[in-house]
């Protein structure tokens, strides 16, 4: 972890904390995988931690330790009045920042990072198509594409099952790698719709987008005597903050 680089099996298994074989620690990493809470980015890479591990990690912690009740009141209130993904970014930064004295840090994935659960598509008239798309959060993208001409409803449905197939459990990278190839063995009135629905003029994504509070208290905190490092962080994060 200190040098950024995947950790072996064998590396785990020789921490005294652990107390297991190699052979027993690929097995759980095998589970853990199998179960959604990590998964591996590409081929080569070591597992991370899901949305859903993350999740569990931090449910983890809340459970073990005590929190003090004014906090979790502070908490209700503010996130109740929370009306977007990005209203509630930006007050948990905040609130990270007042109760720990420091700089609150949030980030928003962007959209193309986050697993797709499921895509739909709806005729709206012959010549617009509404397309639907779930993430693994039950967030909705909804685009209206315009196709340059009328498409049957057996072209529609074979279009929905390609999109299913091909991305469905998958973030916009990989599901481009599958659906690279399952377009090539489309029918060709199926392949100009799923090229339509999913890179019209209308599709856009957005860039992460950070939420920061607090940043000037960086620089009076013992993090580092680097001062010239941390106005650079600063500056980078007034960049790109919300």
């Amino acid at each position: 972890m200190r040098e950024g680089i995947p950790i072996a099996s064998k590396m785990i298994a020789d921490n005294p904390v652990v107390g297991a074989s190699p052979a027993t620690v690929r097995n759980v990493m095998c589970t853990l995988e199998h179960e959604g809470f990590i998964y591996s980015p590409h081929t080569s890479a070591g597992r991370i931690p899901t949305h859903k591990g993350l999740r569990c990690f931090i449910d983890g912690i809340l459970n073990r330790t005590h929190v003090i009740e004014n906090h979790l009141q502070q908490l209700t209130t503010s996130f109740s009045k929370s009306v977007t993904s990005e209203d509630m970014c930006q007050k948990a930064s905040q609130l990270i920042a007042d109760m720990t004295s420091m700089t609150g840090l949030v980030v928003m994935p962007k959209p193309h990072d986050m697993i797709i659960r499921q895509l739909e598509l709806v005729r709206l008239a012959d010549s617009r198509i509404l397309c639907v798309l779930i993430d693994e959060h039950d967030h909705v993208q909804n685009r209206v594409v315009d196709i340059q001409r009328s498409v049957t409803d057996q072209t529609l449905h074979q279009t929905l099952l390609l999109l299913n197939t091909s991305l469905a459990g998958f973030n916009f990278d990989e599901g481009a790698e599958r659906l690279t190839y399952a377009l090539k063995q489309a029918d060709p009135e199926v392949a100009r719709l799923v090229k339509s629905a999913l890179f019209g003029e209308t599709v856009e994504f957005n860039e992460q987008i950070v939420f920061a509070s607090g940043e000037t208290r960086l620089l009076n905190s013992d993090i580092s005597n680097d001062i010239n490092t941390l106005r650079r962080l600063i500056r980078f994060l007034k960049m790109y903050r919300q």
